[in-house]
């Protein structure tokens, strides 16, 4: 994911998420991000490990 797709990701759940105050949206942002990383480190790990010959 590049930073753009990120940023674009974000942008829409930040839309989703106007009617949150402040705090709460930006807390909620964080954790979306945080989860989007991690499920694209999780699909890069699948496949090392698809493809251990490549290691």
């Amino acid at each position: 994911m590049t930073r753009q797709q990120l940023a674009d990701e974000l942008l829409m759940h930040w839309r989703l998420l106007w009617l949150l105050g402040p705090k709460e949206r930006m807390e909620r942002i964080n954790q979306i991000a945080d989860d989007l990383l991690f499920e694209e480190q999780l699909s890069l790990v699948s496949i090392e490990m698809a493809n251990p010959e490549h290691a």
